[in-house]
């Protein structure tokens, strides 16, 4: 019988709620994203670039393509004309060919041009937590790749057929190659079931590139796992923490002692 203020019983169980230890595992689940890992040389598709003309490039794309459109879509490229920035002209548009994507810079003078792929996501759940993963082909080229997403926080509004409000783009995450890792990877809440992924890639070297050789979009859930040690003479065993001021209570008829 366990005596008044014991909390773990002689067998190692704790006598009180919230005793136990548990640390947080991440588990990604349930792709999201078409064609992730299959690149193809008609994933990306040059002749259907869409040419961007003012400084908002990102809203420019994305709305030119009639997006969102509610369901998953295949990549969509995009590249500067040259009203702003230096154009993604003829022979440095976004490709595919088997196994990788390839983005091109165009640098005149200071100024670089942007071009890069995005693509519509499917069935998200609001407010829950994403991770992005970009894989990358061993480069020693230099540039920014950026990382953002567009959503229409307006909706799908059944009667219409139509998104009530204007397309808005996230906060704009850049990493900045070489990436000695060759690996890339955000963590991001979807606003809305059908949030859009748009990658942008500038260099200050003209006729750089980067190469991507695939991408993945996955739920991020956590998972808490108790705490367990392997001793020696005892093998596996719970970890527990003591809680302050807290004691077993008396069981009904026994006495009081101070």
């Amino acid at each position: 019988m366990p005596y008044v203020g014991q909390q773990i019983s002689d067998n190692g169980l704790a006598m009180l709620d919230g005793q136990d230890v548990f640390i947080s595992v991440p588990l990604f689940t349930n792709e999201r994203l078409s064609y992730g890992k299959g690149f193809t040389s008609g994933t990306v598709l040059t002749s259907a670039m869409k040419s961007t003309t003012t400084a908002d490039f990102a809203t420019e794309a994305v709305s030119g393509s009639a997006l969102p459109a509610f369901k998953n879509s295949n990549w969509f490229s995009f590249g500067t004309s040259g009203a702003v920035y230096p154009p993604a002209g003829v022979g440095r548009k976004p490709e595919s060919v088997d196994n990788k994507v390839i983005i091109h810079a165009t640098v005149v003078g200071v100024a670089s041009s942007h071009s890069g792929i995005f693509q519509e996501l499917r069935r998200l759940n609001v407010g829950s937590e994403y991770r992005l993963t970009i894989d990358l082909t061993y480069s020693v080229s230099v540039g920014t790749l950026s990382v953002s997403r567009l959503y229409n926080l307006g909706g799908y509004d059944p009667t219409t057929g139509v998104a009530a409000k204007a397309v808005v783009q996230s906060d704009v995450t850049a990493f900045e190659l070489p990436n000695e890792d060759g690996q890339i990877t955000l963590d991001f809440k979807a606003e809305t079931p059908s949030d859009i992924i748009f990658i942008d890639y500038t260099s200050t070297v003209d006729g750089n590139t980067v190469e991507i050789s695939g991408m993945s979009v996955k739920q991020k859930d956590d998972y808490k796992v108790p705490v367990t040690v392997d001793l020696p003479l005892i093998g596996l065993s719970k970890v527990l923490v003591p809680r302050s001021n807290e004691t077993m209570p008396y069981e009904e008829g026994e006495p009081i002692t101070p």
